[in-house]
Parts: structure tokens; C-alpha cells; sequence
């Protein structure tokens, strides 16, 4: 599996769609503040000619690099909520001085 940092693929500072997606070689968290729907992130790996084995849920993330904090909430109404606990860990190895909060934001 590749080192976690290199598995999520967030824009800094900007209020994003997220998904977690199981790919061959394990979890990606990828988001997108330029889409309209979670499946465009899905799409746009897809055309990479990436394959996906699983998505796993998705919903908003904002990464706010002023307060050295991520905030994650909602869910996707295709794929519904990405598990907390995944999305966590897998974020917790992106950035572990980062602070994790289960809160909406409006940014």
C-alpha cells in the first residue's frame, strides 16, 4: 500500500466534496471543491484509468491550514457517508499534528 499522505488529495483552504474509494493498492481519499456531484470525483478517476474496487461514501472536508485543522461532515447522496473510522485513520497519517473535527463549516 502507498505511504497514507500520498493517498489523499485534498485543495487547502477550500470547502470540498470529498469521497473514500478502495483502490488495488488500498484507500484514497480524494476531494474536489470544483464539482457538483460526488460522482464527478469518482468520474474523473475512472478516466485517469485508475480502477476503483469500491467506493466506500463520501461527503464535505475542509482543510484549514490557519488553524492546522480538518473538519469533515455530511455525506454523499449516491454513496452515502464514508466510514468515520477510515476516514480518520486515513487522514490522521495524511497530517498527524493536524486537528480532526466532526463539524460543518462555511467557507
Amino acid at each position: 500500500m502507498n505511504n497514507s499522505a500520498e493517498n489523499v488529495h485534498l485543495v487547502p483552504n477550500q470547502r470540498q466534496k470529498y469521497v473514500l474509494i478502495r483502490m488495488a493498492d488500498g484507500l484514497v481519499l480524494r476531494g474536489d471543491p470544483a464539482v457538483q456531484w460526488h460522482k464527478d470525483i469518482v468520474d474523473g478517476i475512472e478516466a485517469d484509468g485508475d480502477q476503483i474496487l469500491e467506493v466506500l461514501g463520501g461527503g464535505w472536508i475542509f482543510e484549514n491550514t490557519d488553524e492546522n485543522t480538518l473538519y469533515i461532515w455530511g455525506k454523499s447522496d449516491r454513496y452515502g457517508e464514508a466510514p468515520t473510522d477510515l476516514v480518520q485513520e486515513l487522514l490522521a497519517s495524511y497530517a498527524s499534528e493536524i486537528k480532526i473535527k466532526r463539524e460543518e463549516v462555511s467557507a
